[in-house]
């Protein structure tokens, strides 16, 4: 169910991602493919989460419900990630500047890590890689089909220009 959440945090947490990683990517992309990304990026993630519980669980593994938009969110890290590997992030705790793509990767392998061991079996890790690897799927598609040129060259550009304006001011 990926409007529903789990708290108003989760909300919260899940609108900063998509406030922070989609509106670049939907500047490169386009607003209709920022929408199938997205929507991908959900139903890939409510999938992988499905597929793992159903290899993954035993008896004593509670089966948790899949909710929330967060396959989402992720799928829009990693769009951002491949497409401005370079662009510094922020961690929230610690805040700790990196460049997008080691933040997606790192970011990867926590849930992996913490999917596997089951450490937080109420949130839905493998969700979140699912959703990751069909923005990757997507992103790179639309990249070597050539698709992204004319509108992602004009919107790198002016992106670029505020970004660097912004850094100069902030000296």
């Amino acid at each position: 169910m990926p409007f529903l959440h789990g708290s108003f945090g989760h909300l919260a947490f899940n609108m900063l991602g998509l406030f922070m990683f989609g509106r670049e990517v939907e500047r490169v992309v386009g607003a209709r493919r920022m929408g199938t990304l997205y929507l991908a990026s959900i139903v890939a993630g409510a999938l992988t989460q499905l597929a793992t519980m159903l290899w993954l669980i035993s008896a004593t593994t509670p089966a948790w419900p899949t909710i929330g938009a967060s396959a989402g969110v992720f799928g829009a890290l990693m769009a951002y990630a491949l497409l401005f590997p370079e662009r510094r992030v922020m961690l929230l705790f610690p805040p700790v500047p990196m460049p997008a793509r080691l933040f997606a990767w790192g970011y990867a392998v926590v849930e992996l890590v913490l999917g596997i061991n089951r450490l937080e079996p109420a949130v839905a890790h493998f969700a979140h890689l699912g959703g990751m690897a069909a923005a990757a799927v997507l992103i790179i598609a639309w990249m070597q089909a050539g698709t992204l040129a004319d509108g992602a060259r004009v919107a790198l550009i002016q992106v670029n220009r505020r970004n660097a304006l912004l850094h100069r001011l902030n000296r």
